[in-house]
């Protein structure tokens, strides 16, 4: 987690794969926590940081 005063990102595990995601600043979560989401409009980055379309 990283609070960053007006959102809070979320680094989650999936798999293989690990996914940033942005939440409300006051989220309850906490490290450790099991979450579901639902993205919206999600953005694809290939391992060297390259957006994919």
């Amino acid at each position: 987690m990283e609070h960053l005063g007006d959102q809070t990102r979320l680094h989650l595990s999936f798999r293989k794969h690990t996914l940033v995601t942005v939440t409300d600043p006051h989220t309850a979560m906490k490290g450790g926590d099991t979450i579901k989401i639902q993205p919206e409009k999600p953005l694809y980055f290939d391992a060297a940081g390259m957006r994919l379309l």
